[in-house]
């Protein structure tokens, strides 16, 4: 539920939801700050809203790539290969970072160093699988879906 006061002449909305950034606005009519109010819940439904850091930094890359290779790989018929490319991502400086750390930037670092040793082609199957474990984590065990 949106909370609108007024303050100053204007109508001010807070909306805050549980494991989301809470976000606030305001507006000169009071009809204009319930539509944007109600706009922004059904944002939240959705999951659409932005993620608060709070929620995301009690997980961290490793442990998303441990349980993906544990509950997730051993299903597939590349699991030996996959547990090979996992056992490696966790030992990186990479697999410490907690969720709410992980950016573009950390990322393209690790390409660009990865790149020095290996072919594209293999960096491109590495990101497949890290990106399949954040998919995972977000879709089916609750973890706070972000933006990288």
């Amino acid at each position: 539920m949106a909370t609108i006061r007024k303050r100053n002449g204007k109508y001010q909305v807070q909306v805050r939801r549980k494991g989301f950034a809470p976000i606030a606005r305001s507006f000169l009519k009071r009809g204009d700050a319930e539509e944007w109010a109600r706009f922004n819940e059904s944002k939240a439904d959705r999951g659409e809203l932005p993620v608060s850091a709070k929620s995301l930094d009690k997980y961290t890359f490793g442990g998303i790539l441990k349980r993906y290779r544990d509950e997730v790989s051993v299903k597939k018929r590349s699991h030996n290969t996959e547990v090979y490319i996992l056992n490696a991502a966790m030992r990186l400086p990479l697999a410490k970072l907690s969720l709410d750390r992980l950016t573009p930037a950390t990322f393209s670092a690790y390409r660009e160093k990865r790149l020095k040793k290996v072919k594209p082609g293999t960096v491109n199957r590495e990101f497949g699988i890290f990106k399949h474990a954040l998919d995972v984590a977000a879709h089916q065990w609750d973890v706070p879906s972000f933006d990288i």
